[in-house]
């Protein structure tokens, strides 16, 4: 591995470069809400089997694979996981386009889940040694603004397409096999706590000597991992907060256009714009504030990373009434600006605390069990929810069913929001990890 000696230039760099790898990640992935309405026309199915496509037969597998491929990260070469990733998932959103039946659809989307599993934590574990703490939370949020980035290219995409659905998808999934070249020949491997003054030695190797638990320069067991990661309280509140708010955000997310067409009858690509644009900018903001707030605030008193969260979370409840329930158009969008904005404030300061409390050779393995949980329960059980609730309630409903699903699934983020003010109270006594 490299000694981190890199300029602050090429840090902006790495940064760049995982940021598009994100917003490739969240193109590839949100490309199929907006087609939704064309599959089912195609395909014949209801809202249930379309959520179900967009949330557990993507999400098992990403959830479960995260896990050995963490640990590979772990003991390995994140860049190298992250180049392969990228190539794979690429190469099976393009598949996808080739599809002739539901089934072999769902099977394409369960092969982009477990590409996009070795993408998230690789590039969190990077960006935590290439940029010191006081300045983590501000990277990590700019690093997570690629996904609001992508959803809006999603839907811009989807929205040009009704009948032709294949070819969004084959247009979106390859130019993703080039930016994988670009990864593995460009971002260098730095040393595992570079930034904390605790870096390996250069001689070091992943697979050298025995094990021990209470070095940062040895690879620890995964038990240890396991035993470390568990031991500490504000771990399992960050993954349960965590998964809770991502029910709601992933609900939106993947009905949203479905939404918009239904209940609002705008054309296909008005759609794509304006909610991509409000997903992408409210979004996007909400992101980026939320790290300037983890680590200005976060400086005087570390619990206003929990803090951040918990009060952009509870903040989405009249917000989403608003977005949801609005007659007029325009107002509508506006409340869905804000409640996407106040929804994605948590994302920066959560992946801080994360990182903060895990140590360096842990810094994998911490992010890829948060998404485990969150994708198991927000991106698998998220659309999936509103998806059914919607087909359940449109007996008495009609098209306001959706509008209903919606708000129903954005509850949870009052407990999302305890949760988050809870975790705070740890913080001051496990937030000390460099």
């Amino acid at each position: 591995m490299t000694r981190l000696t890199a300029s602050p230039a090429y840090r902006w760099y790495v940064l760049g470069v995982l940021f598009l790898v994100y917003v490739v990640n969240f193109v590839d992935r949100q490309i199929l809400s907006s087609l939704v309405g064309p599959i089912q026309k195609e395909f014949g199915v209801s809202d249930t089997y379309m959520g179900l496509l967009g949330g557990l037969a993507f999400a098992v597998l990403y959830s479960v694979a995260g896990i050995p491929i963490a640990r590979w990260a772990d003991v390995g070469s994140r860049r190298n996981v992250i180049a392969i990733a990228v190539a794979l998932w690429s190469a099976l959103t393009a598949a996808c386009g080739t599809a002739q039946s539901f089934v072999q659809l769902a099977v394409y989307r369960v092969g982009v889940g477990i590409g996009e599993a070795g993408g998230s934590a690789p590039s969190h574990s990077l960006i935590s040694d290439y940029f010191p703490p006081e300045h983590r939370a501000r990277a990590l949020a700019l690093l997570s603004m690629g996904i609001h980035v992508g959803i809006f290219i999603g839907l811009v995409a989807g929205g040009y397409f009704t009948s032709d659905w294949r070819n969004a998808f084959m247009i979106v999934g390859l130019p993703g096999i080039a930016l994988a070249l670009i990864v593995r020949f460009t971002i260098r491997e730095p040393e595992r706590g570079a930034t904390a003054g605790t870096a390996e030695p250069a001689s070091a190797s992943p697979t050298d000597g025995p094990m021990a638990s209470d070095s940062d320069h040895i690879v620890p067991s995964l038990r240890e991992t396991f035993s470390t990661l568990t031991s500490l309280r504000s771990f399992p509140l960050v993954l349960a907060a965590a998964s809770a708010a991502a029910l709601s955000g992933y609900g939106f997310a993947f009905w949203g256009f479905v939404l918009f067409e239904r209940v609002h009858e705008i054309p296909r690509m008005e759609i794509g714009w304006t909610l991509g644009l409000i997903t992408g900018i409210g979004g996007g903001l909400g992101t980026w504030a939320g790290g300037q707030l983890g680590d200005r605030l976060g400086q005087r008193d570390i619990r206003w990373y929990g803090w951040a969260g918990a009060i952009g979370l509870a903040a989405t409840l009249p917000l989403g009434i608003g977005a949801f329930y609005s007659h007029d158009t325009t107002t509508a969008l506006l409340f869905g600006a804000v409640f996407l904005f106040a929804g994605a404030v948590y994302v920066g300061p959560m992946y801080a605390i994360l990182q903060g409390i895990s140590p360096p050779r842990m810094r994998t393995m911490a992010p890829a069990l948060l998404f485990f949980c969150n994708n198991l329960i927000g991106l698998g059980a998220g659309p999936s929810i509103v998806g059914a609730l919607s087909d359940s309630l449109a007996t008495t409903s009609g098209s306001d069913s959706i509008r209903h699903a919606l708000m129903i699934v954005t509850l949870i983020n009052l407990p999302a929001a305890w949760l988050f003010f809870r975790l705070a109270r740890e913080l001051p006594r496990e937030m000390n990890q460099p």
